[in-house]
């Protein structure tokens, strides 16, 4: 009687266990395409066996108690998740910097009819039909229409550049608030997981969602994780702690005089500043503070350099009332990222320009031909380069830089690619094993269940036939 009993925990208990592995099964394949889930496993043992002693002249010794779940698994390698998050990181911040200088090629326009080249190009023009008539007024007109979409070609530059900065500023302290909400989130989850370790019990879901966390984390910052054996996650960024246990340290930002008002990044606890090395903050920082800078004082020097032999020029010439020409542009300067050049309010009277070389010779044009002569005037660089194709030289390498972005952001892209694929054939969810497995758990959970039955039957007829031979 007592062995049937048994049979019957032994039999239930085997019930209950292939149930679970069910439930298991069902949470994998229902989360087979969530991002960032780690298949899982019942692990099923073989339950602790126990002794008998002798009955009668037999000694049957000890007797097994079925199957149990001795705990749920959850696959993945913390080496190649390091691998990844590393390859993210770098991934994110070549994009990060693709994308922008993609908006920034745009804001340049060098290939359309707007390209600053094709104005230099229309104003040194505009001089040298000007020479050939100078006293003709529609040409006077043409050449400060020239002039004039020049300077605005140079200011609408220096505006869009110093708004794309102003984004990216923008994104970075956007990004600062998500990095202090994420490390919360760790923090948070970093509780809960060591709770439930000290109560013997495997958290696999908490881990998922911190190891999700921790993902975008190393997007944004390249930040480092090291696992300790409670099963909390010590995160580092640039070797200064973000989250210790169940403590997050804050990032915070502040405003860079020096660096016109932009912002800059410092730990709030001990003031220490925050550099960023990789992730998508290293991209917004090298654009913001090195590429968008140097295209702007490229543009500043080019306008400098431009406005000054101009003028120089211009006041050596008369214009048609026989007067010494003035100014020609005013060139306004007010920071390493801001300038305005614009026409000089002498020019409003088209008559002012000053075309000829003597005075009181309207038909003179060669002060206007001396004007032109400066597309090929050695200028810049220290008197090496001409205005054109000093430019020019300036748009080449951005280009190469746009050239250099997009290449290395595919590049990463693909071997972040590959580690992703490789990790998803260790922890991904696969439909056809899963269907495999939940099959096999449905058929010994029914041969369980038929041996319970029979079990029930035994024991019905133990109980209830018992003595009634004969009858």
């Amino acid at each position: 009687m007592s062995n049937l009993l048994n049979s019957i925990r032994n039999a239930a208990s085997s019930m209950t266990s292939y149930q679970q592995m069910i439930q298991v099964i069902q949470h994998n394949v229902a989360n087979a395409s969530t991002e960032g889930y780690r298949r899982q496993e019942a692990v099923m043992t073989t339950g602790i066996p126990t002794s008998t002693s002798r009955t009668g002249g037999n000694y049957v010794g000890q007797m097994g108690t079925g199957v149990i779940v001795s705990y749920i698994k959850q696959y993945g390698q913390a080496f190649l998740d390091a691998q990844v998050r590393s390859q993210l990181a770098q991934s994110a911040k070549w994009e990060k910097e693709s994308d922008i200088l993609s908006q920034v090629e745009a804001t340049l326009d060098e290939i359309g009819d707007a390209g600053l080249l094709n104005m230099l190009d229309a104003f040194w023009t505009g001089w040298q039909t000007l020479s050939d008539d100078p006293s003709n007024i529609s040409l006077r007109t043409s050449l400060k229409q020239a002039a004039q979409d020049l300077a605005d070609a140079f200011n609408n530059r220096v505006t869009s550049l110093r708004s794309i900065r102003q984004d990216q500023d923008t994104a970075i302290i956007q990004a600062v608030d998500e990095i202090n909400a994420i490390a919360t989130q760790v923090a948070d989850l970093n509780t809960e997981i060591m709770k439930a370790i000290g109560a013997d019990e495997a958290p696999n879901d908490l881990i998922d969602e911190r190891e999700r966390q921790l993902d975008r984390l190393a997007e944004i910052t390249g930040g480092t994780v090291k696992y300790q054996e409670t099963g909390e996650a010590l995160v580092t960024l640039g070797g200064h702690a973000l989250v210790i246990g169940s403590e997050a340290f804050t990032l915070t930002t502040s405003r860079d005089a020096a660096n016109d008002n932009m912002v800059e990044i410092s730990w709030l606890e001990d003031g220490a500043d925050y550099t960023a090395t990789s992730g998508e903050l290293a991209g917004l920082f090298e654009v913001r503070d090195e590429i968008i800078p140097e295209q702007l004082s490229g543009l500043s020097d080019l306008a400098d350099e431009l406005a000054t032999a101009v003028n120089d020029q211009h006041a050596l010439g008369y214009d048609l009332n026989g007067i010494a020409g003035g100014d020609f542009f005013d060139y306004t300067y007010t920071s390493a990222t801001f300038f305005r050049l614009d026409l000089s309010s002498n020019l409003d009277d088209v008559e002012n320009i000053a075309a000829a070389s003597v005075t009181n010779a309207p038909g003179d044009g060669n002060n206007a031909t001396e004007m032109a002569n400066l597309k090929d005037l050695l200028a810049m660089n220290t008197g090496s380069t001409t205005f054109n194709d000093y430019y020019n030289n300036q748009i080449t390498a951005f280009g190469l830089l746009v050239q250099q972005a997009s290449t290395k952001s595919s590049d990463t892209s693909v071997v972040l690619d590959s580690l992703k694929q490789l990790q998803a054939s260790e922890s991904g969810v696969s439909l056809d094993e899963e269907a495999a497995s939940l099959i096999n758990a449905q058929k010994a959970y029914e041969a369980c269940a038929r041996v319970l039955t029979t079990i029930d039957e035994m024991l019905n007829v133990l109980i209830n036939n018992t003595g009634l031979v004969g009858r």
